[in-house]
């Protein structure tokens, strides 16, 4: 029986070999004592990149999406009183014209009520096209930043505070240099390297004592 042939695998160069060890590349980020998140490869970066993008057009239509809201729903005309009992002639022919006017404005209002219920379907259905292309862009750009980890991370998450999980993303995407890391203002706030104030209410005071 014949043996199928394997591709080989391609061995990098020695100069890329060189290059690869020369390059400052974060180290893995360990969630826990068994579960580690590799650094995201070239594929996973482009992911990266592309749902981030996804998502931030997403969010803008949706923002424009929201300016259109629909008005209140037209109100419906209102209806004319009673004809009293004994009505005079004269009372007769006005509840007739008011009757006329009503009918009048009430098959008006029906056109303009179906008008209305079809912006509000429209309406609704841009808003959640948006909304559903934002979750699912999120999705994608999680499965990136997690990579091969990602059903692990999430299982370890469900049971862990929200906040943590918050804080988590953000410490991961600034550890994988993804997003820049947020500066730490010092207590005098004053940067201690080039003497730039960051904090211009706390520069040139003397840090808080914790007692």
């Amino acid at each position: 029986m014949a043996t199928r042939a394997v591709n080989p695998v391609p061995v990098p160069s020695e100069r890329l070999q060189k290059l690869l060890l020369d390059t400052n590349r974060p180290d893995p980020y360990p969630v826990t004592d068994t579960l580690v998140i590799v650094p995201p490869t070239k594929k996973r970066r482009d992911e990266l990149r592309e749902s981030h993008r996804e998502i931030e057009i997403a969010q803008q239509l949706l923002a424009r999406a929201l300016l259109t809201a629909p008005s209140p729903r037209p109100e419906f005309p209102a209806i004319p009183g009673a004809l009293p009992d004994k009505a005079t002639a004269k009372q007769q022919a006005s509840y007739k014209v008011e009757v006329t006017q009503f009918e009048k404005l009430a098959a008006g209002w029906e056109q303009l009520s179906a008008a209305w219920e079809g912006g509000v379907a429209k309406f609704e259905a841009a808003v959640a096209a948006h909304r559903a292309k934002i979750s699912e862009q999120a999705d994608r750009y999680t499965r990136a930043l997690f990579g091969a980890a990602y059903d692990e991370v999430l299982a370890f998450f469900d049971d862990q505070d929200p906040e943590l999980w918050d804080a988590f993303q953000v410490d991961l995407q600034e550890h994988f240099r993804i997003i820049p890391k947020a500066p730490e203002v010092p207590d005098d706030g004053t940067c201690p390297h080039c003497g730039h104030v960051e904090d211009t209410e706390q520069a040139g005071k003397a840090p808080e004592s914790s007692d």
